[in-house]
């Protein structure tokens, strides 16, 4: 018996032994699973980090007007935005063959060569010039270095610098035109012709001294006007206007010039014409500068007609001549500053070759625009589109509901009188 209950004392040992090893080991089997669960969630969340960051500099580098290319520690190509695919034809994989591909001309890849940190050159590509910049840069925490690309297009303020250049040059001629004729004139009257010429050619050269000095005049009336208009310092009283009474009197003082150069002017008004929002100064100079140049170029017998309309909204003017006309080449550039058909033709009359680029200007600040017909021997006709007061109130209306604002003069005007009669339902008339 003592045997028996022996043995059974050692069953029950041997099997608690091996309940408590199975239970640790199942313990150790979960323990190792929660921290392995745990690590796991760490690498996830680590991962998570990491690409939203990554999702974050993709975003912002879409953002960007430049192009961006990275290039890793082994020169090989890590990342590029969407600009920098656009600005050049080929992305190149490596950072050797980006130096073979574009910096051969501009003295980049030698630069590198030698050892510069810092490369700049310019890739002219595609009717575009671009400024290229390849800096040397720690692209991780464990500082292992590579390049980064940046593209810009510098065209536009290529093309503004030469705008910019060959304006100062038309300006210094135009005034050492005058300036020349007013200097000799007076040169000669001080030194004989005073005492030795008679009247009538004393007159002669005091009228031309006096043309001279209207022609500065008037250029520097035009250059201030245009240096106004590009800063956006120029002051538009904006107000309600009776266009075709505006188109009326412009005629009428134009009057005299037609009939001291021989051509029949007249004005003609062919519907009812709706109110405008503009500003009476800027209005009456586009229809005084189109009727002048009509004038000019019209020779004696000829007729001009400025006539007075509506299409639709919109309200026009129309400045009918029967003069030389312009050929179609020219249609275009004429709105330049200072650009003329014919440079003899225009200093004969008496052009600066502002005119026309001021009356496009204006134009726009009416959210207008200027069209020109013609054909050379057939006259030219040019007109002056902008939108009527009814159209101008029931488009601003729409953007103020939309819960934008109008940030140009005519659309401020608008706003204001939208809102000083906020009382009247949208579809209520508008018009004064």
């Amino acid at each position: 018996m003592a045997v028996i209950a022996a043995t059974k004392v050692g069953s029950i040992i041997a099997v608690t032994a091996v309940l408590t090893a199975a239970v640790m080991a199942l313990g150790f089997i979960l323990l190792y699973q929660f921290r392995v669960r745990r690590r796991i969630s760490r690498l996830l969340g680590v991962i998570s980090q990491v690409s939203g960051e990554s999702t974050e500099v993709r975003a912002v580098l879409a953002a960007l007007d430049i192009g961006v290319i990275a290039y890793g520690s082994n020169d090989r190509l890590l990342t590029m935005n969407r600009m920098a695919a656009n600005l050049l034809p080929e992305i190149p994989e490596t950072l050797s063959d980006f130096f073979s591909l574009y910096g051969e001309d501009n003295g980049m890849k030698a630069s590198m060569f030698l050892g510069s940190s810092t490369l700049v050159g310019t890739i002219p590509t595609g009717g575009r010039t671009l400024v290229v910049t390849v800096q040397r840069r720690a692209l991780d925490q464990a500082r292992l270095s590579g390049h980064i690309v940046m593209i810009r297009d510098i065209s536009a303020e290529e093309r503004e610098e030469t705008r910019r250049k060959e304006f100062v040059a038309n300006v210094s001629h135009e005034l050492k035109t005058p300036l020349t004729t007013i200097k000799t004139y007076s040169e000669s009257l001080l030194d004989w012709g005073i005492d030795e010429k008679d009247k009538d050619a004393l007159k002669k050269d005091v009228t031309r001294l006096y043309d001279d000095s209207i022609r500065m005049e008037q250029l520097i009336e035009d250059l201030l006007l245009l240096s106004s208009l590009d800063s956006r310092g120029l002051y538009l009283k904006v107000e309600t206007l009776d266009f075709a009474g505006l188109v009326r009197a412009a005629t009428e003082r134009m009057q005299l010039m037609a009939e001291e150069k021989g051509v029949d002017l007249n004005c003609v008004v062919v519907a009812h014409i709706p109110k405008v929002l503009g500003d009476r100064a800027s209005l009456e100079r586009i229809v005084i500068n189109l009727l002048s140049n009509a004038i000019k170029y019209t020779e004696p017998g000829g007729e001009i007609y400025a006539y007075v309309g509506t299409i639709v909204d919109d309200v026009y003017v129309k400045v009918k001549d029967s003069g030389q006309g312009i050929p179609r080449e020219h249609h275009e550039q004429i709105f330049k500053r200072f650009y003329r058909v014919d440079n003899t033709g225009s200093r004969r009359f008496g052009g600066t070759g502002l005119g026309l680029s001021i009356v496009r200007e204006l134009a726009d600040l009416h959210r207008g625009k200027i069209e020109l017909k013609s054909e050379p021997g057939r006259g030219s006709e040019f007109t002056l589109l902008i939108p009527g007061k009814r159209k101008l109130l029931r488009d601003t209306r729409t953007m103020l509901l939309e819960g934008s604002r109008p940030i140009d003069a005519v659309g401020r005007a608008a706003a204001e009188e939208i809102e000083a009669n906020e009382v009247l339902p949208v579809t209520a008339p508008l018009e004064k």
